[in-house]
């Protein structure tokens, strides 16, 4: 509703509308800052608004931005997403004489990932121009406007001319052509602008830019000091031909690969990089990373708790309880923001959920009840709120979290052997598929996912992005364990691909519920033949 915005400052804007500082309250976030895009309802605009909003909705990347909510407000739509603070990298660059090099390496980085997280979603935003960058308080750079963008699924193949000519691909002047290969070309000249800090064929008129891009390939003109690694790029990026235009993929690789040094911090693990096998752990059992650079693995009576990363993998402490012995068997471990500093941990033949200090080697502190029926515990999954526990029968037990207060029973089709969850949504897997549930709805299924041509579910995990999944598989043609990346958008059967992560002497299969993947791009493994393989993202 209307009455839940408060309005700023404006921000800027155009033909598809005014853009506005807001505060806004909602039972979701809270109240919060955000942008409100305000729009004019008329029936001209009505399918592009709709399709905007299906855009919005359908991205969710850490360079696009966010989208909240849509609002009516009498004779407008308003499209509410998060607030970037500090405005348009546009109007960033213009106050400026040179940009410090680490933000030049971050957000030429940013850039480059969005770019390629549009291509994978098989979008062209075809209006990709500096003042539709926007900065955040963070120095996080992210793309918006998605006023005119495209599906590159569309069987129709041409657009009128439309966006912005000074950005504009020469293709898209002369042959109106609908393809990625233009917001490549756009890539490039944004390149350019945090180079050099200046606007591109600055006082030229916008129809003698038309003519001599697309006719006399005209170009901005390449500062003398601009670093030769920059010069090529930019220079392939908006080459004529837009055959000869680089990937977006190979963008990204290369720009990573380039300013490794100074991306300090950044999430490097972007789609498509090679997963490369760094180390191996000589036991096996269930996987779980309570932290970016460790990971616990629950073994026959105890709990092992390594520290990983690229360089060396090494155990630092081991966790253990009084209460079990050999017939005891910690089958799960998880992680919440509601258990600071813990580590929960669920055991077969036991029904309760232990809960260990994070920092040392201790007996566990805490130990929560769970009713479960006739059930036993075999996993764990859980989020800042909540967490789910699957039983060896068709249920699931739903706690509120801390505390694992309000249990409720949910039935399910079949006994898990794994489970992953994410702040919305809960995937629940058996050998022979995966379900995606809502959180807020666990007792109805929203998607159903079978595993690809000749392989069986073992075990899965989600990323950062609650939108992409991990799936282990055993391949039955090659008897080697595989590692698949889906993405879904929150309807419709999820797309995967092969990420390239193969895992070979499984023995018989990926072991069940072995599967940990951290935002950063650590993956670990643990197969049958009794070894945890650490793969990282590179």
């Amino acid at each position: 509703m209307s009455q839940n915005l408060t309005y700023h400052e404006y921000l800027g804007g155009g033909a598809s509308g005014s853009v506005y500082h807001v505060t806004w309250k909602s039972k979701q976030f809270g109240t919060i800052e955000a942008a409100a895009k305000k729009i004019r309802i008329d029936s001209e605009i009505t399918t592009q608004l709709k399709r905007e909003i299906e855009f919005l909705k359908r991205l969710n990347h850490k360079n696009i931005i966010k989208y909240y909510d849509t609002v009516l407000e009498k004779e407008h739509v308003v499209i509410v997403t998060e607030y970037a603070a500090k405005g348009s990298l546009y109007a960033y660059l213009k106050d400026k004489d040179k940009l410090p090099k680490h933000l030049l390496h971050r957000w030429i980085f940013h850039l480059a990932r969005g770019v390629n997280y549009l291509k994978k979603n098989d979008l062209a935003h075809r209006d990709l121009k500096s003042p539709n960058c926007v900065l955040t308080a963070d120095d996080v750079l992210k793309i918006c406007d998605f006023g005119i963008a495209k599906d590159l699924t569309s069987t129709k193949t041409t657009e009128n001319v439309i966006g912005s000519f000074r950005w504009m691909a020469p293709e898209l002047i002369t042959e109106s052509q609908l393809s990625p290969k233009g917001d490549i070309f756009a890539f490039g000249i944004i390149v350019w602008e945090m180079v050099s800090c200046e606007i591109p064929y600055k006082g030229m008129r916008n129809e003698y830019v038309m003519f001599q891009v697309s006719v006399n390939r005209l170009r901005p003109k390449i500062p003398d000091d601009c670093p030769q690694f920059l010069k090529q790029l930019m220079t392939r990026c908006w080459h004529q031909d837009r055959t000869q235009r680089p990937e977006s993929l190979e963008i990204l690789r290369s720009v990573s690969r380039e300013y490794r040094p100074t991306l300090v911090g950044e999430n490097l693990a972007e789609d498509g990089l090679e997963w490369k096998l760094k180390h191996k752990i000589g036991f096996s059992g269930g996987l779980c990373f309570v932290a970016s650079d460790r990971l616990a693995i629950c073994r026959v009576d105890r709990v092992e708790v390594y520290h990983v990363s690229r360089e060396e993998t090494h155990l630092l402490y081991t966790l253990r309880s009084d209460e079990w012995r050999h017939d005891v068997w910690p089958r799960g471990a998880a992680v919440s923001e509601s258990v600071p500093d813990g580590i929960l941990v669920v055991c077969r033949n036991k029904s309760y959920v232990y809960q260990f200090p994070m920092q040392e080697a201790s007996n566990h502190v805490e130990k929560y009840q769970i009713h479960n029926g006739n059930g036993d515990p075999l996993c764990i999954a859980a989020n800042a709120n909540n967490a789910v526990i699957g039983l060896d029968g068709n249920a699931l037990v739903v706690c509120n979290l801390p505390g694992f207060t309000q249990q409720r029973i949910v039935s399910i089709s079949f006994s898990p052997c794994h489970l992953s969850i994410s702040t919305e949504y809960l995937v629940v897997m058996r050998w022979d598929k995966m379900i995606i549930k809502a959180l807020g709805d666990v007792g109805q299924d929203l998607c159903s996912i079978q595993p690809p041509d000749s392989c069986v579910f073992r075990a899965v995990s989600y990323r950062e992005d609650a939108r992409q999944l991990y799936a282990a598989c055993y391949h039955t043609g090659d008897r080697k364990g595989q590692v698949y990346k889906y993405i879904w958008h929150g309807n419709g059967t999820p797309s995967y691909h092969n990420t390239g992560c193969v895992i070979e002497d499984v023995g018989y299969n990926v072991r069940d519920g072995a599967l940990s993947v951290t935002s950063d791009g650590m993956l670990a493994v643990s197969t049958y033949s009794g070894v945890t393989k650490i793969f990282s993202l590179e």
